[in-house]
């Protein structure tokens, strides 16, 4: 006896067609069947039905209603009991099992895109045993033969869709149905509800209780139910659903409670979220809304120079700050307090402090702020010194002196101190002479402070020289003063040198010459020589004295006049030199026109005619020649010449009376 079919192991349904084969024909058809479940030990009879003999194969159908599982079927030859055949089956009597439908059952949808072109539709199936050998899926009855669960990106219009379905396994079992879904593709309700948040003024709550967001619509959506959400921050608070096509007051109340401190100070976003069953959505943004839980702050109230002793009005700032709302403004007065809105109004951090209604001595600023919500913060204090009657002060420190070679540039510093009470916010330094000129502004400078700054003096090789620097500030004031000296380098002492050298000898022969005129002059050429000598000669020696010293730019000094003063006192010496020189010749000239007088005169005597001479006209005469002549007649005394010429006229003549000293000249 020999097993034909079904295959050992294999999923079987009901009934199970068995096929045996005995190739000495001796079975005729009688055979005993019996199975049992896996597990168990008791066989029941199989009970063969339509059993088909031809002699060499054997068919016959097991019913196997109401198995399911694991079992095994033992056949044996009943004519000699010796032929035994055993076979394990696993019996699955089980339909596949569908669930998972896209959409759901009952469901509305709108498709991924959300206007019915690419809804997606199917279902799930198994069969864990014999497995799925056959599924198809059709819309409304309409044929489909693709061998397949789903159907992707169909596109329906609005309405109403059944969806059939057919699964069968390998053995035969079938699973068969349908399922419904609705295609609504829009939202046709209220998309901007009415919002009113509880004590909100201008996006700002006060937020120390519990708060109600009321939403109201005036319609839902037609096809299907509508929900709305109220969304605070990204939270979700509270929700409510709309029947379809319900129209009027559809109020929602969604409270945030106060002990939430996840709103506590904060701005976070209201929205009302709106969905229909099919998914179609719309978002209404209410906007941003200020939980204000706390009164602002007012901190780092100072002056802006960090200062607290002044003379005048001063800046001051401060920062204020509210942990939800914006500040809204702040205020400041001094020494008593006042209600809050009665203050001097400021705004940006930052205001100018006015002191002229209060009297000198020590004062206290205060400054408060107020939020959006309305609260007031404490005041903020500072404490100060107000003296009007005083003035600032600054002091200069300068180089003793500042010493450069010629060509070349150098550097100075100057200091400049706060040495006052108050703060100095900017000062003018000023530089001031023939080889600097320097403006600078020098700001922020507190009691006590003091600053550096340093100027480049360039010269050129035609500066040498001593120069006075002039130092001043403007605002306050303060004065101070340097010698700048430009030095000679070393080609310019050379030069120098040679210079003062060639004066020196220019001076030893000027001196020479006027030697030579001493005591031959009157004491006013005299007086005259010397004044204009001494003026060059000063010089002379003080520019040998600095170069003696190494101050060539002090002898470059003395010298820069030196030819003017050598002409003066040359040109004195000539002139001086000169007048003595036509003095002598006049002299002379007049010496022998007296000798002549006196001949005529001693002729007129020895003729006995003195009454054809006038002695004083011819006196006179000779004496207003040598003045038209503009030469000194002070070697010639006129009156004696007239004297003794009188004399000798009134006696006798003789001859020793002309041996006057007068004439010897």
């Amino acid at each position: 006896m020999t097993w034909e079919s079904p295959s050992a192991n294999s999923d079987v349904g009901n009934p199970v067609a068995i096929n045996i084969s005995d190739s000495d024909g001796d079975s005729t058809g009688s055979y005993d069947i019996y199975y049992k479940q896996s597990g168990e030990s008791n066989w029941s009879d199989a009970s063969p039905n339509n059993v088909n003999d031809n002699g060499v194969y054997t068919t016959f159908d097991w019913d196997t209603t109401n198995l399911d599982g694991g079992y095994t079927l033992n056949v044996t030859n009943s004519s000699n009991y010796t032929d035994t055949i055993t076979r394990n089956f696993t019996v699955d009597n089980t339909a596949p099992t569908v669930d998972s439908f896209t959409p759901s059952d009952g469901t509305f949808t709108s498709g991924s895109s959300g206007n019915g072109d690419d809804i997606d539709i199917s279902y799930s199936s198994s069969d864990s045993s014999a497995g799925v050998e056959f599924e198809n899926i059709s819309i409304d009855g309409e044929d489909n033969n693709d061998t397949s669960n789903s159907l992707s990106g169909v596109s329906l219009s609005d309405g109403s869709y059944t969806v059939n379905y057919w699964v069968n396994d390998s053995v035969g079992n079938v699973a068969s149905g349908s399922w419904s879904f609705k295609v609504d593709t829009s939202y046709d309700g209220d998309e901007s509800p009415s919002v009113d948040i509880e004590g909100e003024d201008d996006g700002v709550v006060e937020y120390n209780e519990d708060t109600d967001i009321d939403v109201d619509f005036d319609s839902a959506d037609s096809t299907s139910d509508t929900t709305a959400t109220c969304v605070v921050g990204g939270d979700d608070i509270d929700s409510n659903t709309f029947s379809s096509a319900s129209s009027g007051s559809n109020e929602l109340t969604c409270t945030l409670d106060d002990s939430d401190d996840d709103y506590y100070d904060t701005t976070a976003t209201v929205e009302v979220e709106i969905e229909d069953e099919a998914g179609n959505s719309k978002t209404y943004e209410y906007g941003d809304v200020v939980f204000d839980a706390e009164a602002p702050t007012v901190s780092e109230l100072d002056s802006s120079t960090g200062l607290n002793t002044f003379n005048d009005d001063f800046d001051a700032e401060y920062s204020a700050f509210d942990d939800a709302s914006s500040v809204d403004g702040a205020e400041y007065y001094f020494d008593d307090s006042t209600d809050t809105g009665d203050g001097t109004s400021v705004s940006d951090g930052e205001f100018t402090a006015d002191l002229s209604d209060l009297d000198s001595g020590s004062h206290t600023l205060y400054v408060r702020a107020q939020d959006e919500a309305s609260r007031w913060s404490n005041s903020e204090t500072f404490d100060f010194e107000y003296y009007p009657d005083r003035d600032p002060e600054i002091s200069l420190t300068v180089p003793a002196s500042v010493n450069v070679t010629s060509g070349e540039s150098t550097e100075f510093d100057v200091k400049l101190e706060n040495t006052g009470d108050f703060y100095i916010e900017s000062v003018n330094l000023n530089i001031e002479s023939d080889i600097i000129s320097e403006n600078e502004t020098v700001s922020g400078l507190e009691p006590g402070d003091s600053i550096t700054k340093s100027f480049q003096a360039e010269t050129s090789e035609e500066d040498i020289g001593e120069y006075s620097v002039d130092v001043s500030t403007e605002g306050p004031e303060s004065s101070e003063g340097f010698d700048l000296r430009v030095r000679a380098n070393e080609d310019q002492k050379q030069d120098i040198e040679s210079t003062l050298s060639e004066y020196e000898d220019k001076l030893e022969s000027l001196q020479a010459n006027i030697s030579e005129l001493e005591g031959s002059i009157s004491e006013e050429q005299s007086t005259k020589l010397s004044s204009n000598m001494s003026e060059f000669k000063s010089n002379v020696k003080e520019a040998r004295e600095a170069v003696e010293a190494g101050k060539y730019y002090k002898a470059n000094s003395d010298l820069s006049s030196i030819d003017s003063d050598f002409s003066k006192a040359k040109n004195t010496y000539e002139n001086v030199r000169d007048e003595y020189r036509s003095n002598r010749r006049l002299k002379m000239i007049l010496g022998g026109f007296a000798v002549l007088i006196f001949g005529g005169l001693g002729a007129i005597f020895v003729l006995n005619r003195e009454d054809i001479i006038d002695i004083d006209e011819h006196i006179n005469g000779l004496e207003e020649t040598a003045g038209d002549l503009d030469t000194d007649t002070e070697g010639i005394g006129f009156g004696a010449v007239k004297e003794k010429l009188s004399e000798i006229l009134d006696r006798e003549p003789d001859a020793e009376e002309f041996e006057w000293d007068g004439f010897k000249d």
